[in-house]
């Protein structure tokens, strides 16, 4: 799932910069952009419950929710659409 989540990104989006994906356990599901290290981490958490609702509803329906999470302003950093 992660994989296809990498794929989407690469062919849509156009970064200025490379960045690293990182996943590990937080606690909790969560995601967030670290500045310094120029990483976006994924916690286990959170890539099990997108995961599971993505056996549920697809993965085009689960990008869509990304992307709304996403203009819920839930991302911080230098973020802009």
């Amino acid at each position: 799932l992660l994989e296809r989540a990498v794929a989407y990104v690469g062919q849509n989006l156009l970064l200025p910069d490379a960045i690293t994906l990182r996943t590990r356990s937080c606690g909790s599901p969560d995601a967030y952009w670290d500045r310094d290290a120029r990483e976006i981490v994924f916690c286990y958490e959170l890539i099990e419950g997108f995961y599971k609702l993505s056996e549920e509803q697809g993965i085009r329906e689960l990008v869509e929710k990304i992307r709304a999470f996403h203009r819920d302003d839930h991302v911080g950093g230098d973020y802009e659409p």
